[in-house]
């Protein structure tokens, strides 16, 4: 029997109990279900099956798991320090509470994982596959994910400081109700990426491809997009500060009711641009294209459309005299009475609500 398998024991084995020991290697019951307030210290797992067993109040430090598949395996206010997994398999798996610090996860699957609670920090994922990831209220300083995918993965009710993804795939990968400080994500791909409701500090965006994207009741200050391509992406209801928008292509943008303020978006590509009861203040959009604007209901304070062009627009409801204070040198205006989106938003749905391809 195998180190893994002395551990797991049988799924018809009595639960047996292991309370206030020490393990250097692994020396346990065939039975054993339940460890609590346990340490396991400088070893390593290697080939096998954990399945069913119960960690509470345990400490792990210095242990390396390899080519191990953990099923319903769960840590209960564990402090996990320098943990190694490689090519490891978690299912049904859950964190609850306690510590995880300087964690490594190489060429791992993730299916239906949980952390919820958790204070993180320092931790690496390489080539690894993530599945019905779920981060619920966990705090996490210096989260750096590469060359990794995620499906269905959320981050809600949460801190996340120091975030770095690059390489990465994503597809339904939402964050809410979050505060998120210093975030890169670089030549990522992927579609339905939505920050809702979240607190985005120096946060940016470059070389990214996105089928759809959301900042929807965002609050964004500072960072920048740049040479990125986001097909259709939502920014209603969002409040944006000091960004920086370079080479950014965008098919369909929102932007309804929108609060944008010292915003530099000069040479934006916006083939169809919404923005709808927005405000925007000491905002530049020098040459950029934005055939297809809607303007019904925005206000326009210090904003800057030199050379831009804003053919087939739709500018109704302003003050004559918000129009008369923006710098519009070399701006194309050519309203456009027929253009209707009625269609292109019953497809699309767009906001923070919607159903995006």
């Amino acid at each position: 029997m195998n180190q893994l398998a002395t551990l797991a024991g049988s799924a018809a084995a009595p639960a047996h109990v292991v309370q206030g020991q020490c393990f250097r290697a692994l020396a346990t019951g065939a039975d054993t279900k339940l460890f609590i307030d346990c340490a396991f210290e400088s070893f390593t797992w290697k080939s096998g099956l954990l399945q069913g067993v119960r960690f509470i109040n345990c400490r792990f430090a210095a242990v390396c798991f390899e080519q191990v598949q953990f099923e319903r395996v769960t840590w209960q206010d564990c402090q996990l320090s320098t943990v190694q997994w490689t090519a490891c398999r978690l299912e049904h798996c859950t964190f609850n509470a306690g510590r995880q610090d300087d964690l490594r996860w190489d060429r791992c699957t993730l299916r239906h994982v949980s952390f919820s609670k958790s204070a993180m920090a320092r931790w690496h994922m390489d080539s690894s596959r993530c599945e019905h990831l779920n981060m619920i209220a966990c705090r996490q300083e210096g989260l750096h994910c590469e060359d990794s995918v995620f499906s269905d993965a959320s981050w809600v009710d949460g801190q996340v400081l120091d975030w770095r993804l690059a390489g990465c795939r994503m597809q339904r990968f939402i964050v809410a109700k979050t505060e998120c400080r210093r975030v890169l994500a670089q030549a990522c791909s992927g579609s339905n990426v939505r920050w809702i409701r979240c607190r985005l500090h120096d946060f940016s965006l470059r070389d990214c491809e996105l089928l759809s994207a959301a900042w929807s009741h965002s609050h964004w200050h500072g960072g920048a997009i740049n040479d990125s391509a986001l097909q259709t992406v939502c920014f209603d209801h969002a409040h944006l500060s000091g960004l920086v928008f370079q080479q950014l292509r965008a098919s369909q943008a929102l932007f309804d009711h929108a609060q944008v303020s010292a915003c530099d978006w000069r040479g934006l590509d916006a083939a169809s641009i919404s923005l709808r009861q927005a405000r925007l203040d000491q905002t530049q959009l020098d040459n950029a294209r934005l055939q297809g604007l809607d303007a019904r209901g925005a206000i326009l304070t210090e904003v800057s459309l030199r050379g831009a062009d804003c053919r087939r627009g739709k500018l109704i409801g302003q003050d004559p005299e918000l129009w008369a204070r923006a710098q519009l040198e070399g701006a194309r205006f050519c309203e456009e009475l027929t253009l209707d989106d009625a269609e292109w938003r019953r497809i699309h749905q767009p906001g923070f609500r919607g159903v995006l391809p």
